[in-house]
């Protein structure tokens, strides 16, 4: 067994957008691969480094994850999300930072 693949913790803090969460809510569920941040401080430096506005937090009780090599500590799920809840939202308009 790959000792990088775990259970998710039951909570994780997705960032994204308000379009994005729009589609989200259009198709029921945070299409495969899912990444996440293990704390919402994390996904809040993230938000902030990318411009996106939105923190969601993940129910991903029974779930399995992957880390991300290169967003330590931050981890994905393949598998799809079907329930979150906004806990964060900017109400600046979302931009990527240059």
């Amino acid at each position: 067994m790959n000792d990088h693949v775990i259970s998710c913790p039951e909570v994780g803090y997705h960032v994204t957008t308000d379009r994005k969460v729009a589609r989200y809510v259009a198709t029921g569920a945070i299409i495969a691969p899912v990444r996440f941040w293990p704390s919402e401080e994390q996904a809040a430096k993230w938000a902030e480094k990318t411009g996106r506005g939105v923190i969601l937090r993940l129910d991903l009780r029974g779930k399995i994850s992957h880390p991300i090599p290169d967003h330590k500590p931050a981890r994905f799920t393949p598998d799809d999300v079907s329930s979150w809840e906004v806990i964060r939202r900017s109400h600046e308009k979302e931009k990527r930072p240059r």
